[in-house]
């Protein structure tokens, strides 16, 4: 049997692979990390913008807590002989705590209408009450987040007689 010199002498050898294998694998390796990485840091941006947004929510719901406790008729009738003691006070239950800082204002806005009372009946003439226009609002922040919120509610409330009663 002859043998076949030209064969071997072309064919290839395995030995030379295992270079580029290495360097393959080491680029897939590579693009692996760059993603990893990448991927970590948009979670962890992730992270930081929901919890920004959980306490802008925390703190909305704080605002409109103080706003509906500052409509109540009683904290404007306090409000209003507040004022009567004194031309300059705005606000009413201020917030000062460790976590948040709040400041309330009302305004009147010198308007009176006419108002219905509970039994949904009104008539003209002396006796009826009337409703005043006011604003109130509430500048809340919570300490050491930089979360702020500014709410406004305008409402018509019932004010007493002249005699000082409702």
């Amino acid at each position: 049997m002859k043998k076949h010199y030209y064969l071997k002498k072309h064919s290839v050898n395995p030995n030379k692979q295992k270079g580029a294998t290495l360097f393959t694998a080491l680029m897939i390796l590579i693009a692996l990390t760059i993603v990893g990485i990448s991927s970590t840091r948009m979670s962890i941006l992730d992270i930081k913008v929901s919890k920004n947004d959980e306490q802008q929510m925390m703190l909305y719901q704080e605002a409109e807590n103080a706003l509906k406790k500052i409509t109540k008729p009683i904290k404007l009738y306090e409000w209003i002989e507040a004022r009567r003691a004194d031309s300059s006070a705005h606000g009413i239950d201020d917030i000062n705590t460790a976590h948040l800082k709040a400041k309330t204002n009302i305004t009147n806005l010198n308007t009176e209408y006419a108002c219905v009372g509970k039994g949904g009946a009104v008539s003209i003439g002396p006796e009826v009450p009337f409703c005043g226009l006011y604003d109130f609002h509430i500048d809340i922040n919570k300490k050491g987040t930089g979360s702020r919120d500014i709410h406004h509610r305008g409402a018509g409330k019932e004010m007493p007689h002249n005699g000082g009663s409702f």
